[in-house]
C-alpha cells in the first residue's frame, strides 16, 4: 500500500489492516483519481478520494476559486461531470467498498515511497506504556542538505512525567518504528500532556505540531533529541 497498490499480502506480519466504510450512497458516485494527473485508477490502486451526487454542496461561500477547485474539479477525458475532490486517499475494492488510508497532506514520503503518520504514531506510543495512545504526531521536515527527516512528538501519560528515562523511551521508539517501517526517525520530542494542537473534533493537527517545532515552540520534557536545520515544508 505504500507503493500506492493494493496487493495480497503473504502472511499478516506484512499486512496492514483497513476498515470499509461500504458503498456508494443511492444517487452518489466515488470515483479513486490520481490527484497529479487527474486520471481514474483502478481498483487496485490508492488515490484520491471524489464524489458526486445530490448530496454534495455547491462551494465555499465567497469563495469562488476554491469551490472551483475543490468541488468542480474533472477527471481527464470525462468534462460532462465535475467532482467534490475530498483530500482523502483510499481505494475501492472489486465489488465496490470505499476504504479510506488517510489524508494527501498528512502523508509522509521518504525514498519515493508513501507512509502513513497514523501508523507511525500508532507503532511509536505502542512502544512505551507512558506514551499517550492518540496524542503524537509524526511528520517530515527538510533539512539543511534538503532530505527528509521524520519527527515525531508524543505526549507522555501524566501520572508518568516526573519519572521518565528520556533517552530509553526515545530509543524504543526509534526502534520499533525502524522494525516496523523500515524508517529511521531523526527527532523524539517527548511533551507534556496537552502540548499536541487538535481540531475541535478531536483530530491531531499535525501540520500546525510541525510548524510549532520547526519555530521552537514546543516545549520537550528532556532535550534528548538531535535536532537538524529544518524548515516548514509548503
Amino acid at each position: 500500500m505504500n507503493a500506492g497498490r493494493i496487493e495480497t499480502a503473504s502472511d499478516d506480519a506484512n499486512a496492514f489492516f483497513v476498515v470499509g466504510c461500504g458503498g456508494a450512497l443511492a444517487g452518489e458516485q466515488i470515483a479513486i483519481v490520481d490527484p497529479q494527473t487527474r486520471t481514474r485508477l483502478s481498483h487496485d490502486r490508492v488515490g484520491e478520494i471524489w464524489v458526486r451526487g445530490r448530496n454534495v454542496a455547491g462551494g465555499y461561500w465567497g469563495n469562488e476559486e476554491a469551490s472551483r477547485e475543490t468541488f468542480a474539479a474533472q477527471i481527464e477525458g470525462e468534462p460532462d461531470a465535475d467532482w467534490l475532490r475530498t483530500g482523502d486517499l483510499g481505494f475501492i475494492d472489486a465489488v465496490g467498498d470505499l476504504f479510506v488510508t488517510g489524508r494527501i497532506k498528512d502523508v509522509i514520503i521518504v525514498r519515493g515511497a508513501n507512509h502513513y503518520p497514523q501508523d507511525i504514531e500508532h507503532t511509536a506510543q505502542a512502544s512505551a506504556a507512558c506514551l499517550r495512545a492518540g496524542f503524537g504526531a509524526a511528520f517530515s521536515v527538510l533539512d539543511a542538505e534538503s532530505q527528509e527527516r521524520l519527527v515525531i512528538v508524543q505526549e507522555v501519560e501524566r501520572s508518568h512525567r516526573h519519572k521518565l528515562d528520556i533517552d530509553e523511551i526515545a530509543a524504543g521508539i526509534r526502534e520499533a518504528v525502524a522494525e516496523e517501517h523500515g524508517l529511521s526517525v531523526s527527532d523524539v520530542v517527548l511533551v507534556r500532556p496537552g502540548s499536541i494542537p487538535k481540531t475541535t473534533s478531536g483530530k491531531i493537527q499535525r501540520r500546525l505540531t510541525r510548524t510549532l517545532w520547526c519555530n521552537g515552540d514546543l516545549a520537550p520534557l528532556a532535550a534528548a533529541m538531535r535536532r537538524p536545520a529544518a524548515a516548514p515544508q509548503p
